[in-house]
């Protein structure tokens, strides 16, 4: 759990950033989704809203390929 908050609280401010959140490996996994690490095994997804990011999910690799899988 300290993780992922450490995460959301980082994301706003590399979100958009390349060189800054290269460490958090921010990716488009999907049209209108992207993903950030919180460690090496856990994964955040996130919407675009209006210029926000929404945070939607937190699983390991394998969640969130089902997580996308049933969208």
């Amino acid at each position: 759990v300290d993780l992922i908050q450490a995460a959301l609280d980082r994301f706003p401010d590399v979100y958009g950033n390349p060189h800054a959140h290269a460490g958090m490996g921010i990716r488009r996994l999907a049209e209108g989704v992207f993903e950030c690490r919180a460690s090496r095994t856990i994964r955040l997804i996130f919407l675009p809203a209006k210029g926000r990011a929404l945070f939607d999910f937190a699983g390991s690799h394998d969640e969130v390929r089902d997580y996308l899988r049933n969208r």
